[in-house]
C-alpha cells in the first residue's frame, strides 16, 4: 500500500479494530481468522451496515475476502488486509492516514 486512502468514520473504526486483532498476522500470514460477525461484535457495527463497510474497503483495495471450508457442508468468508503477508502495520496506517 503506497497511496493515501480516504476513509469514512465506520471504515476507520473497522481498520483500527483489524490492526489490533490482526497485528500478529500482518507481515507473516496472508490469511485471517476473522469473519464479518467477529468484526461486527468487535466494533459494535450492526452486521447489515458492516457488510457495506467491508465491501467499500474491498473496493478501495484495503481488504480482501476469501472463502474457506469449515467442513464438507459449510463454507465461511474470512477478511484480511490485501497483501497482508507482505506489508506492515505501519504501511497500513500510513496508507489509511492513521496515527
Amino acid at each position: 500500500m503506497t497511496k493515501t486512502i480516504e476513509l469514512t468514520q465506520l471504515e476507520d473504526q473497522v481498520i483500527n479494530y483489524l490492526l489490533v486483532e490482526l497485528n500478529d498476522w500482518i507481515g507473516g500470514e496472508g490469511y485471517s481468522p476473522l469473519e464479518a460477525v467477529d468484526i461486527s461484535k468487535g466494533t459494535t457495527i450492526p452486521i447489515n451496515k458492516l457488510r457495506g463497510v467491508l465491501a467499500s474497503l474491498a473496493k478501495k483495495g484495503i481488504l480482501e475476502s476469501y472463502e474457506t471450508d469449515v467442513d464438507r457442508f459449510t463454507e465461511i468468508t474470512l477478511w484480511a488486509f490485501v497483501n497482508q503477508a507482505d506489508t506492515s502495520v505501519e504501511e497500513i496506517k500510513t496508507a489509511c492516514q492513521i496515527a
